[in-house]
């Protein structure tokens, strides 16, 4: 027993390290919820407990909720999500209700484990799953370990896919449903029937049903699974078994469909009285108040916009800093990108065209590339919309992106020059993007930059604040509801990331060993014969396989375990290592260089003994994200600002929420109040050079807290407060 447990182990080595690699990763990290997540949580617990759809009880949790009636009856409260991941979440939600209360926690806190356990059993293991099976499509198509395995961590761990995998949001779980169902029908179209009759209808069986449960989870992959459906007419169509056999698939696939469908139907049947109903039409009302009124065009927000704005929006998704999918830029000497590897899926699909066997899978990413890209440029009139609101990248086309890795893996195999720095460049964001906060707020003009990069380099993870079942909104952490293992435990924020890597340095190390053995073996006892072609048409052509063999001598590497295993571990390294560093620098430049003492209160009128005082060199800060403390506080800076030539001086105070400025004494700057971002200008007038005593007070009543500082001297632009002329309470020299 033992003996064959070990052979299926060595054979399966590279699936077992990718599920090992990509889910305990996932696992790292809990998002905690923010409202979209809040409200499919409030649904499935409605459902356990109550036996109910509605969720009034749970209301405080989430805004993303529509009143509807029904029958002229009284309103009741839902989420504005189709309800597949609440549905999805039960039997795990029931399950670690029960697991959990083992544990006497508390309640709150019993909650956030339940919905960290939920979402780990149910997002990201399905998004685990789904990797699994597109490596085994990769392999089959390719018949290359190596590429097949780095394209899988491409797309889960270098794109968009991976942040989404750690948040119960239901993108990513129709993408691995998708993925799954196409998986059966390419086995379907590929492996032929033959005398596995009953394989193949269960395999036919499966896939519609998965289809029709994604529709009941994320309403707009109507378009992807519309297309797979056509995917699998073609694979009748061209299979060579008798009419009675491909009728029963045919019929098989209809009743799994159905089968996957019937929840949503009953779901609006249930809430609305209609068989075809979203809960966005509830928005587009006319003469009802709305909070998404752009849900009012075309239908439920979709809509053609015209070609302006459809270029506009299409760029944004794609190749702009805030939200597109494809950016990366280059500032001084720092790279910023989301997922730039995509774009060799464009070269990729055309490769994949000419290899002629696979005409008809590359026909159907390219239509379901046009077709999901089309629906998101066309979706709604702002950010809110196309963008995904507080998301990373356009999280609308999540669906759609694990099936570019077909055409990825063409494109890496013959531009793998490109591949490797994209490949590396891809997961260092999406991880600092899972690390940080994958749900940017609009304030965030370039995330890369302004967000991941800096907050990651700060040592600020894990922000997000909201809580879960708990109108205390109290923080499992020092200063978030969220939370990696290491903050967990109450590591230094720039050490947080350490354990990962270390983690990520023994898997990746194995999963380069394993493919470099398995990819050995290959050569030296080569599988039998597969023919490179679908069941129906196999015989017509000589097979296509890889490029030709002297294109292929002079274009792809020669795959050496120990120098990319060197290359892995110099990529970790760095990124364990910087955050550390970059605070040693911080804490040298602040001994050494000017700035403004800080005492910062855990109360909002700089009341008793301060939390803790720093320096702080500049006074800009942004603490949408990473408050230094939850909820009320304030801080009081304290110095002397240096002056050097008479005049007439500007200073600003931008805030969010109150803030005030005076020099020598004097206030100069009264932004005061409980406002939103706000910015006040004060002038004075300088008689004499010298050295002034200056103080800045900053308070935050709630959420979305920053503050800036600037001044403009006489003939000169407006900039930040430079530390180089501030100095501490006690810094000598004159004063006046």
């Amino acid at each position: 027993m033992w003996k064959a447990i070990r052979t299926i182990l060595a054979a399966r080595c590279v699936e077992i390290l990718l599920f090992v690699l990509l889910w305990l990763t996932y696992a790292y990290f809990y998002q905690s919820s923010q409202h979209n997540e809040a409200a499919r949580f409030d649904q499935t617990r409605s459902i356990l407990e109550d036996g109910v759809l509605y969720i009034e009880k749970y209301r405080y949790n989430t805004a993303d909720v529509v009143a509807i009636a029904r029958d002229g009856g009284p309103p009741h409260t839902y989420p504005n999500k189709a309800p597949g991941t609440s549905f999805l979440a039960i039997p795990a939600f029931w399950l670690w209700k029960h697991v959990l209360k083992l544990f006497h926690l508390e309640e709150w806190v019993y909650w956030h484990f339940v919905a960290y356990l939920t979402t780990l059993t149910t997002v990201s293991l399905l998004s685990v799953l789904a990797a699994l099976a597109m490596y085994a499509l990769l392999r089959r198509v390719t018949g290359d370990v190596v590429f097949s395995a780095l394209t899988v961590v491409a797309i889960w761990l270098g794109t968009i896919c991976f942040p989404f995998s750690t948040l119960f949001f239901s993108h990513q779980q129709a993408a691995a449903q998708l993925i799954l169902a196409f998986y059966f029908l390419f086995k379907l179209r590929w492996d032929g029937v033959g005398g596995r009759v009953r394989c193949s209808l269960t395999r036919a069986g499966v896939a519609g049903l998965l289809c029709g449960f994604t529709l009941a989870t994320e309403y707009p992959t109507i378009l992807l699974v519309g297309l797979l459906c056509a995917y699998f007419g073609a694979t009748l169509v061209q299979s060579g078994s008798t009419l009675r056999i491909r009728l029963g698939l045919g019929g098989l696939f209809c009743v799994g469909f159905l089968v996957g469908l019937a929840p949503l139907i009953a779901y609006n049947v249930a809430i609305s009285g209609e068989i075809f109903f979203t809960p966005y039409e509830a928005y587009a009302q006319p003469g009802a108040a709305s909070p998404f009124p752009g849900h009012r065009q075309g239908y439920v927000g979709i809509h053609w916009p015209g070609w302006r704005n459809f270029v506009a929006v299409l760029a944004e998704i794609t190749v702009r800093p805030q939200r597109g999918l494809l950016y990366i830029g280059v500032s001084g000497w720092r790279v910023y990108a989301c997922n730039p590897v995509l774009w060799l899926a464009l070269p990729g699909l055309i490769w994949l065209f000419l290899r002629k066997p696979y005409r008809l899978e590359a026909a159907l990413i390219a239509a379901m590339t046009l077709a999901y890209f089309m629906f998101n440029a066309c979706y709604g009139d702002s950010i809110v919309y196309w963008g995904g609101a507080w998301s990373v990248g356009p999280r609308h086309l999540i669906p759609l992106l694990p099936f570019l890795a077909l055409p990825l893996i063409e494109g890496a195999r013959r531009l793998w020059f490109l591949f490797y720095p994209l490949f590396l460049v891809c997961i260092f964001y999406m991880l600092l993007a899972t690390a940080v906060e994958p749900r940017v707020p609009y304030e965030y003009a370039n995330p890369a930059r302004d967000l991941f990069a800096d907050k990651y380099l700060r040592g600020n993870l894990a922000l997000n604040r909201l809580g879960l079942f708990d109108l205390q909104q109290r923080s499992l952490t020092a200063n978030s509801t969220a939370f990696n293992w290491s903050k967990l435990i109450g590591l230094p924020g720039s050490t947080q990331l350490i354990l990962l890597m270390l983690f990520w340095l023994a898997a990746g190390g194995g999963l380069i060993w394993a493919i470099w053995s398995n990819r050995e073996k290959e050569r030296e006892n080569p599988p039998s014969a597969v023919s490179d072609r679908p069941s129906a048409i196999r015989g017509q052509q000589t097979a296509v396989g890889n490029p030709r063999p002297a294109i292929r001598n002079l274009l792809r590497p020669h795959f050496s375990p120990w120098a990319a295993t060197a290359v892995w571990a110099i990529f970790v390294g760095a990124i364990s290592l910087a955050p550390p560093l970059h605070a040693l620098h911080l804490k040298r430049e602040l001994a050494t260089g000017g700035g403004l003492l800080g005492k910062y209160y855990s109360n909002m009128r700089w009341q008793g003994s301060p939390a803790f005082v720093r320096k702080d060199r500049w006074i800009n800060f942004d603490w949408t994200m990473d408050p230094p403390f939850a909820g009320q506080f304030s801080v009081e800076w304290a110095g002397t600002i240096r002056i050097d030539r008479p005049g007439q001086y500007l200073f600003a105070t931008e805030s969010d929420d109150g803030s005030f400025l005076a020099l020598d004494g004097k206030i100069i700057v009264n932004n005061d109040g409980a406002h939103a971002r706000r910015k006040i200008v004060g002038r004075t007038e300088i008689t004499r050079s010298g050295r002034y005593p200056l103080a800045i007070r900053y308070f935050n009543d709630q959420y979305n807290g920053m503050v800036r500082v600037t001044w403009q001297p006489p003939g000169e632009a407006e900039q930040l407060l430079p530390p180089e002329i501030l100095g501490p309470p006690d810094a000598g020299g004159e004063t006046k």
